[in-house]
């Protein structure tokens, strides 16, 4: 052969494929055994065949006598800087991977699967391979898979699935030091592409332009790129998307009719005083330009006194928002008019008061949104709201549904709901 390497690795497919049929899915692990072994003694024949000379093909034996005794890893600056970035895209690919076989697990067996759980014993198995020389643990999906389809029940199985497979460490360790690494190198291949989930990729690619992007990314990348670099991109694509599907929050505003009913502002028509924005989907630093936005409109009005803010569906409340609400509180100030924060939920609430942006807004014109009364933190808002913009205590008509937990009054006609 002119190439040991290459024939090594045509052999070993074809006879893969030969011995797959025969042994069947329940026995994969039979047949790439079999061609490993295969290969290896097609391996030893060539060397002797080119004058003994053994460095014609690279074996496993090496690697697989790195793990014989437990060593210190190097954590010299130059190492750690070397394989920093590779190391923290295995970590992301292993999370992934883990967290993706536990959850197919889960489905098959019909027990819960706790994720945290999993990541948190893929670290510990992780932190004893860097002392061992073993290779990144991420939940074999093979093995698993194989666990699970021969009957495992609990966790108990992949105990002892683990237990097996150590002591086949130490006992196949002189087999495996003769298996050439272009043999298997090639049962690896085609192990993966027997666990490619081809309906998973067709789905993906029809669902919609950002997974099918995503996906076609990172795919590509892999090929021309290390595999660090692929994740990373496609994890920065997924992100973008993300949040460029957040960054635009819903936000509706309100006023009063001439009966005192909250309605939907028409667009172009001035506030009466008082001006509600209910405030819908992600506050993160991604979406602050949309919200300010949104604010400066509703604040420009000149007949504007009172502005109230309801946070009942407003996500991620981050540092940007709440400076961009601190400034929006003072801007209003220094003109006579207020800031009312209505409807904010525990976490919103939290960052509100850790931030001490209540303390800008005022206490008195902040309220959280209460469970047991849904619409009671609106109320309040709109009787401080009237207040402010002296209105004195008129009875409020919110036009919708009320809360299915609370008790109709009996003046509330249709969808009304009176407080």
């Amino acid at each position: 052969l002119i190439n040991p390497e290459l024939g090594l690795t045509v052999i070993t497919g074809s006879a893969y494929f030969i011995l797959r049929p025969k042994y069947g899915a329940g026995k994969a692990i039979l047949g790439a055994v079999a061609v490993a072994t295969f290969g290896a003694i097609l391996a030893q024949n060539v060397a002797l065949t080119q004058g003994g000379h053994g460095d014609l093909v690279t074996y496993v034996g090496q690697a697989a006598q790195a793990g014989s005794a437990l060593h210190l890893p190097d954590f010299s600056g130059r190492t750690l800087s070397t394989l920093f970035s590779p190391a923290l895209a295995l970590a992301v690919l292993i999370v992934i991977e883990g967290t993706a076989n536990a959850r197919a697990s889960a489905l098959k067996t019909g027990r819960p699967s706790d994720l945290h759980q999993e990541v948190y014993g893929l670290g510990i198995a992780n932190v004893a391979c860097a002392f061992t020389g073993g290779m990144a643990a991420s939940g074999s999906i093979s093995r698993s898979a194989l666990n699970v389809a021969s009957g495992a029940r609990t966790a108990m199985a992949s105990l002892l699935c683990g237990g097996f497979i150590l002591g086949a460490l130490f006992l196949a360790r002189p087999a495996v030091a003769v298996v050439p690494l272009s043999t298997l190198a090639i049962l690896v291949i085609l192990a993966e592409i027997e666990l490619a989930n081809f309906s998973a990729i067709k789905l993906i690619l029809k669902s919609g332009a950002q997974d099918r992007t995503v996906f076609l990314a990172t795919f590509a990348t892999a090929l021309l790129a290390p595999l660090d670099v692929a994740i990373f991109l496609g994890t920065t694509v997924a992100v973008a998307f993300y949040l460029k599907q957040t960054s635009t929050p819903e936000v509706v505003e309100y006023d009063f009719s001439d009966t005192g009913e909250i309605r939907e502002r028409p667009k172009g028509q001035g506030t009466t005083g008082i001006s509600i924005l209910h405030v819908e989907g992600s506050l993160h630093f991604g979406a602050t330009q949309a919200f300010h936005e949104h604010l400066r409109r509703a604040s420009a009005d000149p007949n504007l006194k009172v502005l109230v803010l309801k946070f009942r569906e407003a996500l991620y409340l981050d540092a940007n928002g709440v400076l961009l609400l601190r400034d929006l509180a003072d801007m209003l100030k220094s003109d006579g008019r207020h800031l009312i924060l209505c409807e904010a939920k525990a976490d919103t609430m939290r960052i509100i008061v850790n931030a001490g942006l209540d303390q800008s807004v005022g206490t008195e014109n902040v309220f959280p949104f209460e469970e047991a009364n849904p619409n009671l933190a609106l109320a309040k808002a709109v009787r401080r709201a009237r207040e402010l913009a002296g209105g004195g205590q008129a009875v409020l008509r919110i036009v919708t549904a009320p809360h299915p937990d609370l008790p109709k009054p009996a003046s509330a006609s249709g969808e009304d709901w009176q407080i």
